[in-house]
């Protein structure tokens, strides 16, 4: 589990990350996502929730494909609903990825 934070002017934010893998190369994630707004430059609370399932075609990680659901809400914008579709592809040693 990984969570980083960041501080900078008035605004405050952070995210958790949790991923789950399987041997057959399929990995579950759900990331936790939080900004606090900024109101001199308009910018309103915001909170993110995203599971997602990737797969990857081979042992050495250079082929990936991801299904992502985003959850998304301020009141600003109120709530929005993504679905994301991703390709990966990386090529040279890991040390350049």
């Amino acid at each position: 589990m990984r969570v980083k934070a960041l501080v900078k002017g008035s605004g405050v934010g952070f995210y958790s990350t949790l991923i789950y893998g399987l041997g057959s190369g399929l990995e579950f994630g759900l990331r936790r996502e939080y900004v606090s707004g900024i109101d001199a430059a308009g910018l309103d609370e915001r909170f993110r929730t995203s599971p997602g399932i990737t797969f990857f075609a081979n042992e050495a990680r250079t082929l990936k494909l991801r299904l992502q659901y985003n959850y998304d809400h301020s009141n600003d914008f109120g709530s929005e609903h993504s679905v994301w579709a991703q390709v990966g592809l990386a090529w040279g040693g890991s040390e350049v990825r």
